[in-house]
């Protein structure tokens, strides 16, 4: 019966990691120290609503490629950094569209639509239609016949 000498094995398993950090593997090296604390102004508080609430929009529902492929935690870090100090709105369109633009092309970002994503209001709609308890019970859905009727006027 053979005895087998551990020494080896040993050896086998710590190479790999002498050589990673004699390589310097940046996976072993200390994380960035973190930024101090400031205060937000309210400019930067909206411009962080409006990050945020895109944010969530194009993350969760924007259909690209692109989209599904992105490291969002990291995005988010380097958006807040970029959108914080955004002097005004045309300032902040610029950024976000900067920012979203690689991943969200088809997503148009101006100075006028961040009224609403700063609001919380969303994009109100240029025809207006309500459901009634009388179009409910008769089993009908007002809102389609609405838009039906008007695709089918122009």
């Amino acid at each position: 019966m053979a005895v087998l000498s551990k020494r080896p094995m040993l050896f086998a398993l710590r190479l790999p990691l002498v050589l990673a950090l004699a390589a310097g593997c940046t996976a072993c090296e200390r994380p960035p120290a973190p930024e101090p604390a400031r205060a937000l102004t309210p400019r930067g508080l909206e411009n962080l609503v409006a990050f945020t609430r895109l944010l969530g929009y194009i993350r969760y529902f924007h259909p690209s490629d692109e989209a599904a492929s992105v490291d969002w935690n990291a995005f988010a870090v380097h958006g807040v950094r970029a959108v914080e100090g955004a002097e005004d709105a045309a300032a902040l369109a610029r950024t976000l569209a900067e920012l979203f633009g690689p991943v969200a092309p088809s997503v148009l970002i101006s100075a006028d639509t961040l009224p609403a994503l700063a609001s919380g209001v969303g994009i109100q709609p240029t025809i207006p239609v309500s459901r009634t308890i009388a179009g409910v019970a008769a089993g009908r859905d007002e809102v389609l016949e609405r838009a039906i009727a008007f695709l089918e006027g122009q």
